[in-house]
């Protein structure tokens, strides 16, 4: 048997392979544990700071301890009287305001002269309707006296500065008279305190706009020594009761008086220079009027 000769023919081409494009992969936004809690509660803060399910459940855990250690039953807007009595005892709250035994403090010594202790005992009402306990309301009544106290003496330490300054200056610029213009001064303001039914001291205690008194305000105290030197001249008086000016009713009463009285026509009479002064000074008042 004979073999024929064989031609090798090419296998067909294959079709071309398309390239497989792997369609691109979205990730899924991660899933939040609060997902399946009412949507009303999910981003409550209070919550939301917990990253999952069991960070919640070991803090509920932990203040459950702690509650139950201590005794005590939270209340809310159902609780009952007696339920609230309860917790204000278990959390240190007082019965009544003398709970707080407020007449125990003593306030910084600065604040000795005007701490309200009656405006305390107000707030204390208030604290014990909230809940504060005894020792959550000392402690804040104190810290709010600290601050005050701190605060006055800042304030105190600035206005002895100013009047300090105000003094020196005053001295340079009067040299030896200083003393002669403070009293001066001193019987000015007596005057213009009368003239208002005010004492020097409490006239001298009015605060000015820049916040500094009118007893430390330098060009104040120049005016007072001026109306102080020329006292007798203008016809007022210090003291409560005085004045600075007189009315024209006054002036024409004082002015018959005084033409009225032998002495102002004797030379010789011991009054007549205080008289011819006086009516000088009255008869100047009138004119300038």
């Amino acid at each position: 048997m004979s073999e024929a000769a064989v031609t090798p023919t090419e296998a067909p081409a294959a079709p071309p392979v398309e390239p497989v494009v792997e369609a691109p992969v979205t990730e899924a936004a991660p899933s939040s544990w609060r997902d399946g809690i009412d949507e009303g509660l999910r981003e409550n803060p209070s919550l939301t700071k917990f990253e999952d399910v069991n960070a919640l459940g070991k803090s509920y855990v932990e203040l459950s301890g702690l509650i139950h250690k201590k005794g005590i039953i939270p209340i809310d807007e159902n609780s009952t009287d007696e339920q609230r009595a309860e917790y204000h005892k278990a959390m240190g709250v007082p019965e009544t305001t003398e709970g707080y035994e407020l007449g125990a403090y003593q306030p910084p010594e600065i604040l000795a002269e005007i701490w309200d202790a009656n405006g305390v005992s107000e707030v204390a009402e208030k604290a014990r309707e909230l809940g504060v306990s005894k020792d959550q309301f000392n402690g804040m009544v104190d810290a709010l006296a600290q601050s005050q106290a701190k605060n006055l003496g800042e304030h105190i330490q600035g206005v002895e500065q100013k009047r300090a300054a105000v003094e020196s200056g005053l001295k340079e610029k009067y040299g030896a008279a200083f003393p002669e213009k403070i009293a001066q001064a001193k019987a000015g303001m007596d005057a213009a305190a009368a003239a208002v039914g005010l004492t020097r001291e409490e006239l001298a205690g009015q605060s000015l706009p820049d916040g500094s008194f009118i007893g430390d305000n330098a060009a104040l105290t120049e005016i007072f020594s001026m109306l102080g030197a020329q006292g007798d001249e203008l016809g007022f008086h210090g003291g409560r009761g005085g004045r600075i000016a007189m009315t024209p009713a006054e002036v024409e009463t004082e002015l018959a008086e005084i033409n009225s009285n032998p002495a102002l026509y004797e030379r010789g009479a011991p009054e007549h220079k205080a008289l011819v002064a006086r009516r000088d000074a009255l008869n100047q008042m009138t004119s300038s009027g």
